[in-house]
């Protein structure tokens, strides 16, 4: 129950689709945090079985409001922030949870510690049930703007391990991507530090985030050309910010691992057309500072291909199935030297038969 009938300190928005398995869990978390002056945003798009979880909550707990059959995830989050009540907004996935504290903790850090406009904290990836850690920045208390800590570009886009400054999000006419699409929560996350003054982390692990839903759309091959779509938008409206040359280097890194992440889980058939859209892409950024030193080699020789007028995707293909051979040949030379029994030299007769299946 809301203190004294007082605004909310937090509104909490959660868009939902299709997962009546995990619901009743993520709510759960949220009607049972240790901060209890909340609103809770239930944004369900269906199918019925949702709609009938966020109306049994709502009726045993007025902090909760529902909204429905708003037409996406964008949608369903930009309604949620122009309705909310809360001096700070949370974000949270409906197949996820959170700690029973992490509100507390998120605006303790927000309001009290540091005014900031945005607070990050870390969170924990559940994968086949296990437990992994993100990474966190040694921050300590203090603020600080992207351009001190560039590297926070290139951190997965948590935007649900944080809170926003309502007054924030609408001065600066933040919303997300309204169209269907995958991957639309990054240039959400890359708005949000490149305008934020105040910036701070918390080094706690307060959200988990769930991997082993089957049917996330971060999971579908038939959505990389989606990534693109969202990343071009988000260039758009952080492009001309008077930060962007501080951090430009570090926003192509973080684009370019992105591309590859998708590539190497591309389908059969779809190589040139993300390809095309790719160089298109790449080719906005213009030529005038190319400094490699936030890359790694590979995305650093996926840039120099895509950036290239010749080069083509049969031979950005052709060169990392060589590089494949130089490091296949390479364990081998050095299992051969070791090798002593049997078990290794099976060990070997396998790896070669993958890179065969490979070739074809």
């Amino acid at each position: 129950m809301i203190e004294n009938n007082l605004m909310p300190k937090i509104s909490i928005i959660v868009p939902i689709y299709n997962v009546a398995e995990y619901l009743p869990k993520c709510i759960d978390s949220l009607v049972n945090q240790t901060l209890q002056d909340i609103e809770i945003i239930l944004a369900t798009d269906g199918p019925q079985d949702c709609h009938d979880i966020c109306d049994e909550y709502a009726a045993r707990d007025r902090r909760i409001v529902v909204i429905k059959d708003l037409g996406g995830y964008g949608k369903s989050v930009n309604e949620g922030i122009k309705i909310a009540q809360g001096e700070y907004i949370g974000i949270v996935e409906s197949d996820d949870w959170c700690s029973e504290d992490m509100y507390e903790e998120l605006y303790k850090k927000a309001a009290s510690q540091t005014k900031a406009d945005v607070v990050k904290s870390g969170f924990v990836s559940v994968v086949n049930r296990k437990h992994k850690k993100s990474k966190c920045l040694e921050i300590g208390e203090r603020v600080f703007r992207l351009d001190e800590y560039p590297e926070l570009i290139s951190y997965t886009p948590s935007i649900w391990a944080g809170l926003y400054k309502r007054d924030f999000l609408l001065k600066n006419k933040i919303f997300f991507m309204e169209e269907r699409l995958s991957f639309i929560d990054t240039p959400f996350y890359m708005e949000v530090l490149l305008k934020a003054e105040r910036i701070a982390f918390l080094n706690k692990f307060l959200y988990y985030y769930n991997c082993d839903n089957p049917e996330q759309s971060v999971k579908s091959k038939k959505k990389v050309l989606d990534g693109i779509l969202a990343d071009e938008y988000g260039y758009q409206r952080i492009k001309d910010l008077e930060i962007f040359p501080r951090v430009k280097k570090y926003f192509y890194a973080a684009a370019i691992n992105h591309l590859l992440w998708n590539y190497n889980r591309i389908e059969e058939g779809q190589h040139k057309q993300f390809w095309e859209r790719a160089k298109s892409y790449v080719r906005q950024w213009g030529d005038d500072d190319r400094d490699f030193s936030a890359f790694s080699p590979e995305p650093q020789k996926l840039w120099s291909y895509l950036t290239s007028e010749n080069k083509t995707v049969e031979e950005y293909d052709k060169s990392r199935r060589k590089i494949e051979r130089i490091k296949l040949f390479r364990k081998i030379t050095l299992l051969r030297r070791i090798s002593e029994n049997g078990i290794v030299s099976y060990y070997l007769f396998k790896n070669i038969l993958v890179y065969r299946r490979k070739e074809k």
